[in-house]
């Protein structure tokens, strides 16, 4: 605010402060006139009851001067000489107090009155200073606190006053920028296309004058105005009715068009005339409209007379050759900007999606010739580029992915109709799209949800593209591990900037957003990557250890993406290698079957070392649930590594068993299960984990019940004899020394809380 500026608004307070004075002084002369009329008219009140009483009873002698009122018996009390007060009962007169001084005190001693400037005086008969001039009421401590200048509002706990809003603003926000004040009988204005913030109220209807109800409340959309009520009949006539009549409409004029012209009652140009005319009213009625507050209707036909627009171009210049290639792009160009024009200046996201895509259909109503391809790309990647970041720029998510989309259907539609065969061109393109998309990302201060999607999706549409064009060559890898590295740096560096804007949780969740996207595209590009490097074989193995560093990554550093995708791509490449048995026992699949167990023992160590640490305790009940959880996971993570590891030791042993006695077999497989529950029970006393030995437990009686139910029938009376005598010593043996090993039964009960 510049100098006059300030002294202009300083005059036009100075003038408020001056009407009010004289309103102030007239309310009170006014009041002043009431009163003394009042006094008037309680005297009159008076001197007609003094009037009867005099009738009634003989009238007291005046008291001479420097005598009181008579009393009761007649006789007048002398008045108090100058400087004393009035008598007392004893009647003698109590001296007054002199100038400067109070009432006397009850001993006939005058307090002292506080001279100029200071306050009462206390107890102790010590008068208290009062505050100078431009200084509040002392404290406490008998220091007063400076009041704030003209201009500012009081002062704050530091004595920092804050300044007040000027004439015709609210008071100001937390950052001291104030807001205008709404006019009166308004509510508070809301900024034109904002929502409010969190915990601050949408903006209400007008306040009403005081006595009237108020109007039942209506929602205001995001340009402050009053929606409309979205009933069935608003919704058929304002919205159906013209969408589905203008089809209508259109289809009649071209039916009749054409009846014209078979009947030959039009020539060439008359027929393409006749429709740039057609497309011109359609147009100036749809401004018309749209400015008359019938903006459905307005767009509808907005939308339409681009579309004769379009068919009538295509037409002189397709059909009839009037107009040559050069004259009819121009021609596209200009109705295709007037009709972009239309949808920013109207707001119209609708007519945005439409010339977006007349825009990549221009292309194809031109003249076609073998030299034009790069002229053909060139354009539909520059277009491409122009609308989604004009989508991006009035925040249009559907003409955002209709911009960019559009860009892949018409590579697409060209390769089909062989517009182009230069496959290098169209990726160049492509990839080009791709970084532009980058860069946004990267310098983007706040994006949604779509925006972040659509990273994610450009990059596996390119992918797909290099796949499809290049599958032979080494450029598909070598995009792949580009992409990798590159979003992997990138999400490195979103990650410092979260950790240096931890005191604004708004700005460190958007960047820990884009770290989670940055990451889930790296981890996606490496397993793209692996799939064409590592061939079928190997596929399932490499892709489990990727899924499994994923999700410990992901959980370490508390990212939900990460997390998901790692679990989905280790889920998937376990159940792709439990499918795959082995037939060998050196093979492959054994070699997937030894990673898939490593890696859950993995999963679990990490979990239960840094991610769910034993010292994680809580005991708010957030914290006591989410312990159990951990506690679930872990349970469910050691009896899968259990049961797998169960049915990898029944394959190895039956492959290296192929071709014995059937009781040979059952009897090496029955003490292969044993020794596999004497194992758990060992892991778990060397490394003290209750669970362990608790499954080693359960699988001895799993072995009894197969030796039972299974192998008894099958085996021969001597084999049936050492297996139950080799099993029952060995469960005794197993019970005297988990005895010896629990004496410390409060020890055992913090192991099973731990883990």
């Amino acid at each position: 605010m510049d100098d006059n500026q300030l002294k202009d608004l300083l005059l036009r307070l100075e003038q408020k402060i001056n009407s009010l004075e004289d309103e102030i002084s007239q309310l009170r002369s006014a009041q002043n006139t009431q009163t003394a009329g009042a006094q008037q008219h309680t005297q009159q009140q008076e001197a007609q009851e003094s009037g009867s009483s005099e009738s009634q009873e003989p009238s007291q002698p005046s008291a001479p001067y420097g005598y009181g009122p008579q009393a009761a018996q007649g006789q007048s009390q002398p008045s108090a000489p100058y400087g004393y007060g009035p008598q007392s009962a004893q009647g003698q007169s109590q001296p007054s107090a002199p100038y400067g001084y109070g009432p006397q005190a009850a001993q006939g001693q005058s307090q002292p009155s506080a001279p100029y400037g200071y306050g009462p005086q206390s107890a102790q008969g010590q008068s208290q200073p009062s505050a100078p001039y431009g200084y509040g009421p002392q404290s406490a401590q008998g220091q007063s606190q400076p009041s704030a200048p003209y201009g500012y509002g009081p002062q704050s706990a530091q004595g920092q006053s804050q300044p007040s809003a000027p004439y015709g603003y609210g008071p100001q926000a937390v950052q001291g920028q104030s807001q205008p004040s709404a006019p009166y009988g308004q509510a508070p204005q809301q900024p034109q296309g904002s929502m409010p913030h969190p915990g601050q109220a949408a903006a209400q209807p007008p306040i009403q004058p005081y006595g009237y109800p108020p109007p039942p409340y209506r929602p205001i959309d995001s340009n402050g105005r009053y929606k409309e009520n979205q009933s069935l009949e608003h919704v058929l006539a304002r919205v159906w009715l013209p969408r589905v009549f203008i089809v209508v409409l259109l289809l009649g004029v071209l039916w009749g068009f054409l009846a014209i012209v078979v009947n030959g009652h039009l020539s060439q140009e008359v027929r393409c005339i006749l429709g740039v005319l057609l497309g011109a009213i359609l147009y100036g009625t749809g401004v018309q409209q749209t400015k008359k507050d019938r903006a459905g209707l307005g767009k509808v036909l907005l939308g339409g007379s681009l579309g004769v627009f379009i068919l009538s171009l295509s037409a002189a210049h397709l059909l009839y050759d009037l107009i040559s290639a050069p004259v009819a792009i121009i021609l596209y160009m200009a109705v295709l900007v007037l009709i972009t024009y239309t949808s920013l200046k109207w707001r119209s996201q609708t007519l945005l999606v439409l010339s977006t895509l007349s825009g990549y259909m221009i292309p194809f109503l031109v003249a076609y010739n073998s030299s034009s391809e790069y002229l053909f790309i060139g354009y539909q990647l520059v277009f491409s580029i122009f609308m989604f970041l004009l989508a991006t720029r009035y925040n249009y998510q559907v003409a955002y992915w209709f911009s960019f989309g559009l860009l892949h259907f018409s590579f697409i539609l060209a390769l089909a109709l062989d517009y182009t065969e230069n496959e290098a061109l169209i990726l160049t393109a492509l990839t080009i799209q791709h970084l532009v998309l980058l860069v946004q990302f990267i310098r983007r201060k706040q994006s949604n949800a779509e925006q972040l999607a659509m990273q994610f999706v450009s990059f596996l549409l390119l992918a797909m593209w290099a796949n499809l064009l290049y599958n032979d060559s080494n450029l598909y890898p070598i995009m792949l591990a580009a992409g990798a590295l590159i979003y992997g740096a990138a999400a490195y560096h979103f990650m410092k900037i979260a950790s240096q804007a931890a005191a604004d949780h708004e700005q460190q969740s958007f960047h820990r957003h884009r770290v989670d996207v940055s990451m889930v595209i790296a981890t996606a590009a490496v397993f793209l990557f692996i799939m064409n490097w590592s061939g079928m074989a190997y596929s399932s193995i490499a892709v489990f250890a990727e899924g499994v560093l994923a999700l410990i990554l992901g959980a370490k550093i508390k990212y939900t993406l990460q997390k998901i995708t790692g679990s989905i791509l280790a889920i998937i490449s376990g159940v792709w290698i439990i499918t795959d048995a082995p037939v060998k026992i050196v093979s492959t699949e054994t070699l997937g079957w030894i990673v898939l167990l490593a890696g859950i023992a993995v999963i679990y160590a990490a979990y239960s070392k840094w991610i769910f640490p034993k010292t994680q305790q809580s005991t708010e009940a957030d914290g006591a649930i989410g312990h159990d959880n951990n506690k679930l996971l872990l349970s469910a993570l050691l009896w899968l590594e259990a049961a797998l590891g169960l049915i990898f030791v029944s394959i190895i042993v039956n492959l290296a068993t192929k071709g014995m006695e059937s009781d040979i077999r059952h009897f090496i497989l029955s003490g292969a299960w044993l020794l596999y529950a004497l194992g758990a029970i060992a892991v778990g006393m060397i490394f003290k984990l209750s669970k362990a030995r608790l499954t080693g437990m359960l699988f001895l009686f799993v072995v009894l019940m197969k030796v039972i139910l299974i192998d008894v029938p099958d085996v021969s009376l001597s084999i049936r004899a050492i297996m139950f005598i080799v099993l029952g010593a060995v469960g005794i043996a197993v019970s005297r020394l988990l005895y010896a090993g629990k004496e410390d039964a409060s020890k055992q009960a913090e192991e099973e809380t731990n883990i």
